[in-house]
């Protein structure tokens, strides 16, 4: 009687099939072929989330994007509040230096100028630098040798403390040099040794600040040490002087300044002046004016940060030539990027202020867009113009103003959307001087408040904006607003790329929530594939069972009845 094998159970990567041995039947290719119908599903959400990942990673670069831009605005969009205290750069001042004569002015003089400094025309004369006192002493042969000096001493410059110092026979010269370095903090003085020989040493001996003569006292012991050593006579005078000390002599539109300093803090308000050469008898020409370079740098910055911007609206909107999408377009036709691109592209086209100015809108100031829709400088000679002769206006396209007439009333915040507008506040307050009431019109629902500011309603246009009144008095205010290029494109930007708020972060935090259920949803598929194969192979298992059974049962009666089952 033949073997008898009801079916193997064997392994086929992470799942179990079963080897037809009684049925002659490989069942592995069917099981596999109704996981892989049942688990289909879950392979179609794989890719939706693959895609839906595609656009998080495409929208963070957005995001990434937008920053730089936004970044970009807020050295020319208005600043409000102390937060962002600085960020502008028109307020920012710098010092323009020329001479005739044959020198370089840089060379002659530094100046740093501040926020507060006043515009102004100046002429400056560097008549004379100040000097540190200098004094040196005889040479010695040996600067390690022992000098067998017995005494005490001190050496102190105009505005140092006296420390004594204290000479033993054994000390060599460069342990009186060490010990007058020791105590330089409290005296102003300095020293170090000079090769001025193979076997010739000498001690040089300074003032550590300019315009401060030096000071040398023998205190005690046998020895008078610095007249053993050269340098001060038995008055204690010195001797060896190699430079005198001197304040700096500086003639400011004729006026002289005299200074124990190099450097002269506050010489103009807010303006400081570092001296490092003498030119007398030669004027230099200083003018602090605004800094115009930074502000066109900060122009460029801006052009920049908006082509980059459009490089990557430009690639998510790319086709080939059959009219396939690129794998690199994640956004292609996303209506996120479409409306950012829109309402920047409507921002950088409008026109800013009115008939009367001079510069109303990019074109003005010698920026276009070409033929590709990216920002460039078609004519810098305008724009120099413009920042040389029209800044102020320049300044008023990109920067949002609010003119008033009370003072006592501010915009503190600007996160609005809106252009021009002018209205007028009637506002009660209490005792305290807290806001009670603000209407506009008669209307109280535009605006809400709290204590003394007051807030655009939300909902309304006025929502983003925020003023504050500081006054105790019920009062009726015009308020004329003109939203500046800079302030609107950055509020606008704002809207999406907005790290925390942003329409951007709120979308990928949907499509990760999205990605999240749909990875749930897979799994959930492939569980119930993976149940269904477990299920077919016990099915399989039963049947091989039943075969097996049947063959074992034939070959019974096979036996019984004597038929070999090689038998016809």
């Amino acid at each position: 009687m033949a073997d008898i094998s009801t079916g193997t159970v064997a392994s086929f990567g992470t799942r179990l099939f079963v080897v037809g041995g009684a049925s002659g039947i490989d069942t592995s290719p069917l099981l596999e072929a109704a996981y892989q119908q049942k688990a289909a599903e879950a392979d179609r959400i794989d890719l939706k989330i693959e895609k839906n990942q595609a656009v998080i990673s495409a929208y963070g670069t957005l995001c990434e994007l937008g920053d730089t831009l936004l970044e970009s605005l807020k050295l020319l969009k208005q600043t409000y509040g102390y937060s962002e205290q600085g960020d502008s750069v028109y307020d920012n001042m710098t010092a323009y230096l020329s001479t005739a004569a044959d020198a370089d002015p840089t060379s002659v003089i530094g100046v740093v100028v501040g926020e507060t400094a006043i515009r102004g025309d100046y002429s400056i004369e560097v008549s004379q630098l100040a000097k540190k006192m200098k004094v040196t002493s005889n040479a010695v042969a040996d600067k390690t040798a022992a000098l067998g000096l017995d005494g005490s001493f001190t050496l102190t410059s105009d505005a140092g403390v006296a420390s004594e110092i204290t000479v033993t026979v054994d000390m060599s010269l460069e342990d009186i040099n060490a010990a007058i370095n020791a105590v330089s903090g409290d005296t102003n003085v300095s020293s170090t040794i000079v090769k001025t020989g193979d076997t010739s040493y000498t001690l040089a001996i300074s003032g550590t600040e300019t315009g401060e003569s030096l000071t040398y006292v023998s205190t005690g012991g046998i020895d008078n040490i610095m007249q053993s050593l050269g340098v001060t006579d038995g008055a204690d005078a010195f001797v060896n002087i190699t430079q005198a000390a001197q304040n700096a002599i500086v003639y400011l539109d004729g006026l002289e300044i005299i200074s124990s300093s190099n450097t002269i803090e506050d010489v103009l308000d807010d303006v400081d002046l570092s001296l490092y050469a003498e030119l007398p008898g030669e004027i230099i020409n200083l003018e602090i004016d605004y800094d115009y370079s930074s502000v066109k740098e900060a122009i460029i910055g801006f052009i920049d940060a908006y082509n980059e911007f459009r490089t990557f609206y430009d690639q998510h909107q790319s086709v080939s030539a059959t009219g396939d999408v690129s794998d690199d377009a994640a956004l292609f036709s996303d209506t996120m990027l479409n409306n950012m691109n829109f309402q920047i592209s409507s921002v950088l086209s409008s026109v800013f202020g009115d008939d009367t100015d001079q510069v109303t809108n990019l074109g003005d100031m010698g920026i276009r867009f070409n033929s590709g829709n990216y920002l460039e400088i078609s004519d810098e000679d305008m724009l120099n113009d413009i920042l040389l002769n029209d800044y102020e206006e320049l300044r008023e396209m990109f920067q949002t103003s609010v003119v008033t007439d009370n003072t006592n009333i501010a915009l503190i915040s600007n996160d609005s959307t809106l252009t021009d507008f002018n209205l007028t506040f009637d506002i009660t307050v209490d005792g305290g001087g807290d806001i009670v009431n603000v209407s506009v019109g008669g209307d109280t629902s535009l605006f809400d408040y709290d204590g003394s500011r007051i807030i655009g309603a939300e909902g309304t246009i006025y929502e983003g904006l925020t003023f504050v009144y500081v006054d105790d008095v019920n009062a009726s205010i015009t308020i004329d607003f003109r939203q500046g290029m800079a302030d609107l494109l950055y509020n606008s930007v704002n809207a999406y790329a907005n790290i925390s708020s942003g329409l951007i972060q709120e979308a990928v935090g949907d499509l990760q929530s999205t990605n999240s259920s749909l990875g749930s949803e897979a799994t959930r598929v492939r569980e119930r594939a993976e149940e269904y194969y477990q299920r077919e192979v016990e099915r399989y298992a039963r049947m091989e069972v039943e075969i097996a059974y049947a063959k074992t049962l034939l070959n019974t009666v096979r036996a019984l009845l004597g038929i070999d089952n090689d038998d016809d």
